[in-house]
């Protein structure tokens, strides 16, 4: 017997790309999930609005050239790749991102 086929998940809207501060975040509930972007320049990623290292809010935190810094434990975060220069082990969970019509749309996991 074939499984039925699970629905695609579609992209939802999530702002206007000059919400975001080039070279600085944006943080909004999308969903349900408290969400960051990134932008620099052209190019917006998007990543949980928590540090993997203890699960607290990036809230306070701040951007120095493309590196997000956790205000509660030092950890910095390369915001292009997810990649902890802290502890090389923990890892942002990238959100699938695109541009249309000047608008950022995000993807759910």
């Amino acid at each position: 017997m074939d499984e039925p086929a699970t629905p695609a998940q579609e992209w939802h809207d999530f702002c206007s790309l000059e919400e975001i501060p080039d070279g600085g975040v944006l943080t909004r509930l999308q969903g349900g999930e408290d969400l960051l972007v990134y932008r620099n320049g052209p190019q917006v990623t998007c990543v949980p609005n928590y540090c993997p290292h203890r699960g607290w809010p990036f809230d306070g935190g701040y951007v120095r050239n493309g590196i997000l810094t956790c205000p509660f434990h030092g950890y910095e975060f390369r915001l292009d790749t997810g990649q902890c220069l802290t502890s090389p082990g923990l890892l942002l969970d990238m959100y699938r991102v695109r541009i249309r019509d000047g608008r950022v749309e995000v993807k759910p996991k």
